[in-house]
């Protein structure tokens, strides 16, 4: 968890304790780290990893979940999609997803329309599940 050391993990960074769950659920040879975020909200993250090829990005919102971008050496993004099925999945299924995304399987589902939850969700139930991955 030293991708985390400085960060204060409540209110518009408690999530990034299930973040860091989930790039430490992956095998170290595939990513590169967890990026900064900037305080954005809704809150987000990503997780870059690469391949022989090229970057591959794996990024999490809280209102469509994880989402993954391919690009080429160069930066040129060739694909893109959605994990879906939900917000927060567990650690070992969000390494799962990725690691078959970096084998090259078409995982891709379609967006979540507007997404599963807003922002301005008053959900506590959200709140605790994030609160549980806090160091």
């Amino acid at each position: 968890m030293d991708e985390l050391d400085g960060y204060d993990l409540d209110g518009e960074t408690a999530h990034l304790g299930y973040i860091s769950a989930c790039h430490d659920a992956l095998p170290r040879e595939v990513w590169r780290g967890i990026a900064e975020t900037d305080g954005a909200w809704p809150r987000e993250a990503r997780i870059e990893s690469f391949t022989d090829e090229g970057g591959l990005v794996f990024m999490w919102e809280e209102t469509v979940g994880w989402s993954f971008q391919r690009s080429d050496a160069w930066g040129l993004v060739l694909a893109g999609g959605y994990f879906g099925g939900e917000v927060m999945p567990s650690p070992t299924r969000f390494a799962g997803l990725a690691l078959r995304i970096i084998d090259g399987e078409d995982v891709n589902q379609p967006p979540p329309g507007s997404g599963y939850r807003s922002p301005d969700d008053q959900d506590s139930a959200f709140e605790e599940h994030l609160a549980a991955y806090t160091p």
